[in-house]
């Protein structure tokens, strides 16, 4: 009777530890229209301003995108922290992505930072030329009616200066917002409080593994 409750609760406790499927959160922007023209020898630097959904701290990928763009041309993708107050960067930007080149045509250009922000903050992720002068224009989706309540488009003609963005009021579209696919998840557990699903999984191994070891030693 204790070989079989043994069976039992290594069983019961395999159920129970099984991989935990973390929750990701994605915001998507639908276009309606567009705005141009972005790139060089016009606006620099176009962006949306955001914050994370409740529960979220990595933002995990961005996609931007852009339409009848004339010819291929380096541009950067970044994120900053945003000065709502005063319309503009609160700071310079801690991530920039290294230089793409544009498509010719239509194209959606998707950035994987896998950056831990803070859910109490406001930030602007954005597509710029400033450090990348090349020749080209694009125009952007946008959305209209305030679809997204966490942010706006936002825009400067910075030119090659990236001191304007943190110095310099940023213009808006009024009830725009870039269309745009963003994919948020959980921020990591602290201090091993929650072990990750990965824990869990290895946990209810072993324990299977255990419950067969018992039944060949007792079936012999």
């Amino acid at each position: 009777m204790r070989i079989a409750n043994s069976f039992r609760s290594l069983l019961l406790a395999s159920a129970f530890l099984a991989p935990l499927s973390i929750k990701a959160d994605t915001i998507t922007i639908p276009p309606d229209f567009a705005a141009a023209p972005f790139g060089n020898p016009n606006t620099a630097t176009y962006g949306q301003t955001f914050t994370l959904p409740a529960g979220d701290g990595i933002l995990t990928s961005w996609t931007f995108s852009l339409e009848g763009t004339d010819n291929s041309y380096p541009m950067q993708f970044g994120v900053a922290l945003w000065d709502t107050g005063n319309s503009r960067m609160a700071a310079a930007p801690f991530y920039l992505s290294s230089p793409i080149n544009t498509v010719v045509g239509d194209a959606n250009y998707t950035f994987t930072p896998n950056l831990a922000l803070n859910p109490a903050q406001e930030y602007v992720a954005f597509l710029t030329i400033t450090n990348t002068p090349g020749t080209g224009t694009s125009s952007m989706p946008f959305s209209g009616g305030n679809l997204y309540a966490g942010g706006s488009f936002f825009f400067i003609n910075n030119g090659t200066d990236p001191s304007l963005w943190t110095t310099q009021a940023w213009q808006t579209i009024d009830g725009a917002d870039v269309a745009l696919t963003a994919q948020f998840d959980p921020a990591p557990p602290v201090n091993g409080a929650v072990p990750e699903p990965g824990t869990f999984a290895l946990f209810g191994t072993g324990a299977l593994g255990m419950v067969a070891s018992l039944r060949r030693r007792f079936a012999r």
